[in-house]
């Protein structure tokens, strides 16, 4: 059991927070803050053409599984 992050193969990205929120806080508020931001937007449409997917529960975290 280990983290992606330690292999290379995971970025943490700012995709914003909610006003008073931690940009790494799970809490529902922050994660809705987060999935409405045009930085998260933007991924959701384009970072499969990269070979990144999303951990949907944490908007910032994104993982490479190598080209598509």
């Amino acid at each position: 059991v280990c983290s992606a992050h330690r292999t290379g193969r995971a970025v943490d990205l700012m995709v914003g927070a909610a006003p008073g929120g931690r940009p790494d806080s799970s809490a529902d508020a922050n994660r809705l803050a987060q999935s409405r931001n045009p930085a998260y937007l933007w991924l959701v449409a384009n970072a499969d053409r990269y070979g990144f997917y999303n951990y949907t529960f944490e908007p910032w975290h994104w993982e490479w599984a190598g080209t598509p």
